[in-house]
């Protein structure tokens, strides 16, 4: 069976941006990785089971990521891809990412910011319908864990002691739910926007390189039409300049001649004259 070759340039396209996030995502886990575990050594913060959770939850992001970036590849269509890509971001990365912010006293407003990596990222390759889905339900995972906080059904770890209550202020809680929201769906559609403008200009500008090719492939075969027509009029050039030359070869010919018999005609009249002047002495 052979593959359309548009559905297989598509896939290799989105395969494309997929490796590249996942690229981007593997060096900051890492580095997050590397930076809590340095922290907790040099003793900027104490053990507690929440530092190994986010620890194990870095990891196992990690080697979800890796596990995600072998069995992409063996999709066949971009829709596969797309719905795969689609579970492990709203599934996995959402789900990671809310255990490891929430044990670290990331429900404050700045924790919310890092949910904008994996909408960003999802909003690159996934389309607009999925894209926004992914947005919507990064404030789920957000704003559940807040509102479980809030009615103090999971624990809430501070960073600072000042911020001890502050999640339990309901004005608090209210405006920074609202603000996340928009923060989240809003750059979900931005993100998608921009995506869609780059991917036009690219069609674009795949349009005016396939137009230049085919008028380079017309000026190609004009150029051949009028190197024949000119080579044909140079053939008609050396011909005509051939039978010319054959002409005044032939004429020359006939002069020569003609001169020839002229020359005799004149010595038989020398001759004769000659031979008429004798007779007229004697």
């Amino acid at each position: 069976m052979v593959k359309d070759p548009i559905n297989n340039l598509e896939l290799q396209d989105i395969l494309k941006k997929i490796d590249v996030t996942l690229r981007i995502r593997g060096l900051t886990l890492g580095f997050f990785i590397i930076a809590i575990l340095l922290f907790w050594g040099l003793g900027f913060f104490s053990y507690s089971q929440y530092t190994w959770l986010s620890v194990a939850s870095l990891f196992a992001w990690l080697i979800s990521a890796f596990i995600f970036k072998k069995l992409v590849k063996r999709k066949n269509s971009v829709l596969d891809v797309c719905d795969f890509y689609f579970k492990f971001s709203a599934l996995f990365e959402l789900g990671f990412l809310t255990i490891i912010v929430f044990t670290n006293g990331g429900v404050m407003w700045i924790g919310a910011l890092f949910y904008l990596f994996t909408i960003i990222y999802s909003n690159i390759v996934l389309p607009k319908s999925q894209g926004n889905l992914v947005s919507l339900i990064a404030f789920f995972w957000f704003g559940g864990a807040a509102f479980l906080q809030y009615l103090k059904i999971i624990p809430f770890v501070p960073y600072f002691e000042y911020s001890k209550d502050l999640y339990l202020n309901f004005n608090y809680f209210l405006t920074t739910i609202c603000f996340i929201l928009l923060a989240f769906i809003f750059s979900g559609i931005s993100t998608n926007t921009l995506s869609d403008l780059l991917k036009k200009r690219s069609d674009e500008l795949e349009k005016l390189k396939e137009q230049l090719e085919e008028n380079k492939a017309v000026l190609e075969i004009k150029v051949k039409a009028r190197t024949r027509e000119l080579e044909e009029f140079a053939e008609g050039l050396d011909e005509q300049i051939k039978i010319r030359t054959q002409e005044l070869q032939e004429k020359i010919i006939d002069l020569k001649k003609f001169q020839k018999l002229s020359v005799n005609r004149e010595l038989k009249m020398i001759e004769l004259k000659k031979s008429l002047a004798k007779i007229k002495k004697i």
